[in-house]
């Protein structure tokens, strides 16, 4: 390390610190809330039939079609909106939900007839599926001193819905999509290490940090990571494979060899699976 870069304060934790800003999209309850009813693209008819004739009505003038994520926002008999209609191509498409974010205006909805609706997890998924289209990357973007956020949609909480779980995965998916869309000069290798640090505290895990000189010295490269995985696999019961150098190409993961061919040590990707089924798979590359 250079005598300038030791004369650097490192930076905090910018980005961990804003990743549940979602908590606005979502309300615990509001009776006044405008029904949302989902409406599958293969019962179309059926389904808005069953809402009465204004809706069914509305629907057809309207050339309503129940595809994914598309919207139909139905006024009542005095002109105010009274329900909204939501196209679904699956009731646990997450990106249907989130059309509910991004196109419709500022108000509280609620997802209609929660119990009727089969499938597992459904509940789950549609309140993360509003969360991940409620995200915008708004860092660079200015606010008016003393102005107010503009107000967009909001969802109550679906009754079923498991809250922990999926705070955690829209703080994460919130989390990972700013630090791909920060630009380099504000997320450079110290920054990193502030968010990862942030990360870890919060959860009580632990961080190593390997920098500076003592990458050199440690030679952490891909086959070693390799090692490693193979090391945690079978400390837990879970297997790895690993596709590295030309074969990556064979493979179609063109942008993890392109990155990795630099090196004069062959690219890799490693992918680690649980025995068990109901555990995610979890995948690693090594591009040094």
């Amino acid at each position: 390390m250079n005598p300038s870069q030791a004369d650097i304060s490192p930076p905090s934790a910018f980005n961990f610190e804003r990743c549940k800003r979602w908590e606005d999209s979502m309300v615990a309850d509001c009776p006044s809330a405008v029904k949302v009813y989902r409406i599958l693209q293969g019962e179309l008819e059926k389904q808005v039939e069953a809402l009465g004739l204004l809706a069914s009505g509305w629907s057809t003038s309207a050339g309503f079609k129940a595809k994914g994520g598309e919207i139909l926002m139905v006024p009542g008999p005095d002109g105010a909106l009274e329900k909204v209609l939501l196209g679904m191509e699956s009731y646990d498409d997450l990106w249907n939900y989130a059309a509910l974010a991004t196109k419709l205006p500022a108000g509280t909805y609620e997802l209609a007839d929660e119990s009727s609706v089969p499938g597992t997890n459904v509940s789950d998924r549609a309140a993360l599926g509003f969360l991940l289209g409620c995200y915008a990357f708004e860092r660079y973007k200015s606010q008016a001193s003393g102005s107010e956020k503009p107000k967009k949609a909001a969802l109550v909480w679906p009754s079923k819905a498991d809250r922990a779980s999926v705070e955690a995965m829209a703080s994460a998916f919130y989390l990972a999509r700013d630090l791909i869309n920060t630009p380099c000069e504000d997320l450079g290798p110290q920054h990193m290490v502030a968010e990862a640090q942030a990360l870890a505290s919060a959860h009580g895990a632990s961080v190593m940090v390997i920098q500076g000189e003592e990458l050199l010295e440690q030679d952490l490269g891909p086959q070693h990571m390799v090692a490693e995985a193979q090391a945690l696999a079978s400390a837990h019961g879970a297997s790895v494979t690993v596709i590295q150098g030309e074969e990556l190409l064979e493979q179609n993961y063109p942008a993890i060899h392109t990155v990795g061919r630099a090196s004069h040590r062959p690219p890799a990707l490693i992918d680690m699976r649980h025995k068990y089924e109901r555990h995610k798979r979890h995948s690693a590359s090594g591009t040094q």
